[in-house]
């Protein structure tokens, strides 16, 4: 089982404004660049802590074989195609009524629609390949406390630039941005 992001998103839930707001930074585009790496450094952070995907992003997941249940990471706006390969070792894509997207189960799942069977497969490590988008949708559909939890960590990240100053306390990321995070942590 591998997930590859296929697509990147093309927003952050944060904006560079937000978190120069944030960080108290006025009229001064100086480490903009920087600022902006903080973002998605933090949100790719946050996304992977929680297992979840904030903005829209495409994905696919490999698989040996079908099975059962097929989860993907949440929430999924929807699946964009299966392709599997047949006995014979020749690409084939699944017929959209074989199968049901679940995107009310945390992680989302693929299912096999009533009735149906899933295609036998030739035996290699990428039989199954689920196409997927993800994401809460655009900026405004990420929820607060997430947004919150980046701009925590883009201020921590932005002032502890290095693991540890001699003559400190060593920081890690700061407990207030994975207690927001830990509610929308999926296991």
């Amino acid at each position: 089982m591998a997930f590859v992001l296929d697509v990147e998103p093309t927003k952050e839930p944060v904006t560079l404004d937000e978190a120069k707001a944030h960080l108290g930074i006025i009229n001064s585009t100086d480490d903009d660049a920087y600022i902006s790496a903080l973002i998605e450094t933090a949100r790719q952070y946050a996304e992977n802590f929680t297992n979840r995907l904030f903005v829209t992003q495409d994905w696919s997941l490999y698989l040996d074989d079908f099975s059962d249940e097929m989860e993907l990471r949440s929430p999924v706006q929807s699946i964009i195609g299966i392709d599997y390969y047949d006995s014979n070792n020749a690409l084939q894509s699944l017929a959209s009524s074989v199968y049901l997207l679940d995107s009310n189960s945390t992680p989302a799942r693929v299912v096999r629609a009533t009735g149906q069977s899933w295609p036998y497969t030739y035996t290699r490590p990428d039989a199954v390949r689920i196409k997927f988008r993800a994401g809460y949708g655009d900026p405004p559909s990420v929820p607060q406390a997430i947004k919150h939890a980046i701009l925590i960590m883009v201020g921590h990240f932005y002032e502890s630039r290095e693991p540890v100053v001699v003559g400190t306390v060593v920081n890690s990321v700061p407990w207030s941005a994975e207690a927001l995070l830990s509610q929308y942590r999926v296991y």
